[in-house]
């Protein structure tokens, strides 16, 4: 567990920005009032996978959590979880599982604002 979480910290500190731009097929978004908020499917940044969520206007004291997940036949995994407070992006990491995966990147915030969005990755 220390060893994911580790590896998260150091793919958080070393991100800025997602590395492809957000198409409809990858990114989903939304707005209520001035809160604006999207979150983009996760993708391989060689041997981890990386979610990314953004999130503007919802208030400086509004708490977020983003979490990746990778689809197990039945059911959905949590591979990593990251917590950020306020405006700005967010992104959350782990290692890639052997295999084919449909991982999902989930932004929610303390308003109970949800949304997410997937892709399938070969690792």
């Amino acid at each position: 567990m220390f060893a994911k979480t580790q590896a998260a910290a150091i793919i958080l500190a070393l991100a800025a920005v997602p590395a492809a731009a957000a198409t409809p097929a990858t990114a989903a978004t939304s707005s209520v009032l001035a809160c604006s908020f999207a979150t983009y499917a996760p993708d391989r940044q060689g041997s981890n996978v990386v979610g990314w969520g953004e999130k503007w206007g919802c208030g400086a004291g509004t708490q977020w959590q983003i979490t990746l997940q990778r689809h197990r036949s039945a059911w959905w995994q949590n591979e990593a979880v990251n917590y950020h407070t306020g405006d700005n992006w967010v992104s959350v990491g782990a290692g890639c599982a052997s295999g084919t995966w449909t991982y999902r990147t989930i932004l929610e915030s303390s308003a109970g604002r949800t949304i997410s969005a997937n892709k399938t990755i070969t690792c």
